[in-house]
Parts: structure tokens; sequence; C-alpha cells
């Protein structure tokens, strides 16, 4: 069964880290608040975050102890333990996190952005740009698609804000029209939705869209995905909108329904995943090999697929190119699906019977 994040442990900079790693971090255990029925002895895992950089690591841990905390939300502190494949892990991360998009990140911080917020209600359009205005940001606000793009092209801003069931010009016409004009290319641009279907999702994440966010919103989540999407745009080297590429939020898009989608359009290439290390390789939509750095490095087939459809959060980005890689899933994407529905149904009852 997969392990669920029970915590987060942030650090203010990548060298507060690399003194944490040094000083024997692996060796101790950590305590995290967590929303989480833990009990002592089940596995988990626990995510590492840099304030400023996009980047994110989880890493396996045991619980050895839980006890309530004083958290009015109800949470309560879970004493961990890292298991004993966390070095290798940790060690990557270290080396391949960037110092300098801390530098980029601060610089960014200390001057105004210019934010764009497009929605036909303006009970939600003041709602948005009243929280960045309060904040010192420069805010330029459109009523539908159309007049959206026109501020964009004349005020070219850091982010964008868009609805997407608009009249006259919607929020798809809208990205279209922004990511077919290379001054947009990387522009973060989040949907203010209410809409939940995978396939609405999907259809965003494949236009270019970066984030969603649920409305009603909360202050807190508004400003966290804004954030993250404006780091992820200052350290990416590759354009956000790459024709054949897509990349979203498992958040809002099931692996499998992702599968199913790059099966049907017989895509060649590699699905990332947010977890280091973690990759699907697609040969003309079908999954031919697959690796979750849990696992045993030398299972790259099916095992470590079904255990990769067990992940529910984390960002992912689809790159195409050919592949030469042996097939080690041998079966097909619906043979898979069904084994891993199975599994999972068999779990859930043993769960419930426990």
């Amino acid at each position: 069964m997969s392990r669920k994040v029970c915590g987060v442990i942030r650090y203010p900079s990548h060298d507060e880290l690399v003194l944490a790693f040094s000083g024997g971090l692996l060796t101790r255990s950590v305590k995290v608040r967590t929303s989480l029925p833990l009990a002592e002895y089940d596995a988990a895992k626990v995510k590492l975050e840099i304030d400023n950089q996009a980047a994110s690591l989880e890493l396996p841990v045991t619980v050895v102890e839980v006890s309530p905390s004083d958290d009015p939300s109800g949470k309560s502190w879970a004493k961990l333990r890292f298991d004993s494949q966390c070095t290798p892990l940790l060690e990557a991360f270290v080396l391949r996190s960037d110092p300098s998009a801390e530098e980029s990140a601060q610089a960014r911080d200390k001057r105004r952005l210019k934010v764009a917020v497009i929605d036909d209600n303006k009970i939600q359009r003041d709602l948005a740009a009243q929280l960045f205005r309060d904040r010192g940001h420069e805010v330029f606000e459109a009523g539908d698609g159309l007049e959206g793009l026109a501020l964009c092209l004349k005020h070219e801003p850091d982010v964008i804000l868009s609805d997407v069931q608009m009249p006259k010009t919607d929020g798809w016409q809208l990205l279209r029209m922004l990511r077919a004009r290379k001054r947009f290319a990387r522009t973060p641009v989040l949907f203010l939705t209410t809409l939940h279907a995978e396939k609405d999702r999907l259809h965003g994440y494949r236009l270019g869209v970066d984030d969603y966010v649920e409305k009603p919103f909360s202050e807190a989540d508004l400003m966290a995905r804004v954030e993250r999407c404006i780091r992820r745009s200052m350290v990416s080297m590759r354009p956000m909108a790459a024709v054949d590429g897509l990349r979203g939020n498992l958040e809002h898009v099931g692996l499998p329904a992702l599968l199913s989608f790059l099966e049907l359009e017989q895509k060649s290439g590699t699905l990332r995943l947010e977890q280091l290390g973690c990759y699907i390789l697609l040969k003309a939509g079908r999954p031919v090999r697959a690796c979750m750095k849990e696992l045993d490095s030398r299972d790259a087939g099916v095992e470590a697929l079904y255990a990769l459809l067990d992940l529910t959060q984390g960002a992912f980005e689809f790159v195409p190119g050919d592949t030469d890689e042996v097939d080690t899933i041998k079966c097909s994407l619906g043979m898979v699906l069904i084994e891993h529905a199975r599994r999972s149904d068999e779990a859930a009852a043993k769960r419930a019977s426990a």
C-alpha cells in the first residue's frame, strides 16, 4: 500500500537544509503535526521543502510515537524516524536543489508584481484583486477573456488569474490566445473555477494552464498556489506551453485519467512526477517502463507502475520524445488499471475489517 504524506518540514534556505543534513538530520527522530490517523510503527512519508524553491522531496518514515496537540483543527503530533534508504535520496536532492532560485525569489518579493484578474463575476474579481492590492501589488481587472487579452497585451502581467466560464470569450479561449504569443509562453496562468471534472482539468493542462484554484477560494490557498507557480516559472528553463508537452498537478487530474489520455493520443515520451526519480516511459501511448525510487532500483516494471498509481498529489510533466527502452510492463494499460483497482479494493476491505 502506498505511503501517505503525514507532514511537511520546511527549511528557510538551501544552506539550512545542507547544515541539517550534515548535522545528522536522518539519524534523529523528527516531530510533525498531522491530520492522518497514525499509529505506532505505521509507514508514512514526510515532505521536505525549501522556501522560494519549487522542488520538494518526500522521504519514507516510520511512526515512532503519536501524541495529542493543542491544535484547534484536531491535528496530533507524530514522532517519525527516517528509513534507511533516505540518505541517497536526500543527497541527490541537495545536489539538485538550486540555491540561486532563492536569490531570484527574494529579488521578486522586493518588487511589485503586476497581476491580471479576469472574471465576469465582479464580486469574485474584486475579492481576488483586493488580496493582491493589500500586499502592495499592481492589479488590473477585466470582465471577459477578450478584454483580458487586451489588458495583458497592454500591461504584460507577471501572473494571470482567470475564470473559465465567462460570456463572449471564455477562459479556454483566453488561454489559447495567451500561449500562442511568445511573450506569455512562461507567464503563470491560474484558473479560478468551480469545474471539478478530470476531463475539464486535463483540457486546461493540455492548453497550458499552470494550476487551478477552486471557488470559493481561501486567501491562503490562492496565495500559496500563485507563489508556487511564480517560483516554478522562474526556475524552469523550458517554455511552459510546449506544443506537445503537458504539465499539471495530480490533485486535479488522477494518474489513471492522465495515462488514459496519453494512450488515446498515442504519445511517446517521459511522464515525470514530482517525487525525485519517479517517471513513466511511454511508447505510442503504452507504458513500457516505470521507476519509483522507494522500490528496488532494479524494479522498473509493473510493480513500480502499481505503486505510482497510488499517488494523488504532486506535480507532473509529460515531455514528448522517442524511447528505445525494453518493455518491462508487458501488459496493456487497461489490464494494469483493472489490476490496480482490484488491489485497491482489496486493501480498502482489509482496512475496513481491521
